[in-house]
């Protein structure tokens, strides 16, 4: 699944990059990512951010200001979400509160770790330090640790991403299994 988009970034190459992206919504936790970047401008931390997705927040304006930082406020097709995906390192999911998300099974198909409050049934497929970081809700300061750790240590990134690509394989999640348990289940 490769086809071309008309969105074209250029970042410092050097550093990681971090996508937040989805509908933009209050509950989504704009807020705390906001202020974990301004604790991590405090730090002088290097990294790219893409804010990308339809909805509205007082905080994009926050970011339109980050040079660090695109910000791609409407509606994204599914073409622009997999290259943004494609050009990214890890995803953020600052969430207040959350039920579950698509984001991370699609973050995953992409080979990205996620960084994500731990809320609702975020915890259940992102694991941490596994195929991702879950940290405090509500703690800017966790957050900005959090994406600090992964901009300074690679062997950690790595890691994660050796985790994301292990998802769905040998786990809960690999339909092989939940196969098993299903006519376990029917046929006892």
């Amino acid at each position: 699944y490769k086809r071309t988009t008309s969105i074209e970034l250029s970042f410092n190459n050097d550093y990681p990059t971090f996508l937040y992206f989805g509908y933009i919504k209050p509950y989504k936790g704009l807020d705390l990512l906001a202020d974990a970047c301004r604790k991590l401008r405090e730090s002088e931390v290097c990294y790219n951010l893409i804010v990308a997705g339809g909805g509205d927040d007082p905080n994009l304006s926050f970011f339109k200001s980050l040079k660090n930082c695109v910000v791609i406020n409407r509606f994204m097709t599914d073409d622009e979400m997999a290259y943004l995906n494609e050009i990214s390192d890890v995803v953020l999911l600052p969430y207040k509160t959350a039920s579950q998300s698509g984001i991370v099974p699609t973050s995953f198909m992409f080979g990205n770790p996620i960084i994500a409050t731990n809320v609702g049934a975020l915890g259940e497929m992102i694991k941490h330090n596994i195929n991702g970081i879950l940290v405090e809700p509500d703690n800017p300061t966790c957050f900005a640790h959090a994406i600090n750790t992964l901009v300074t240590d690679a062997t950690l990134l790595k890691k994660l991403k050796d985790g994301v690509a292990y998802f769905g394989h040998n786990d809960e999640y690999d339909w092989r299994n939940i196969a098993k348990e299903t006519i376990d289940v029917l046929y006892k």
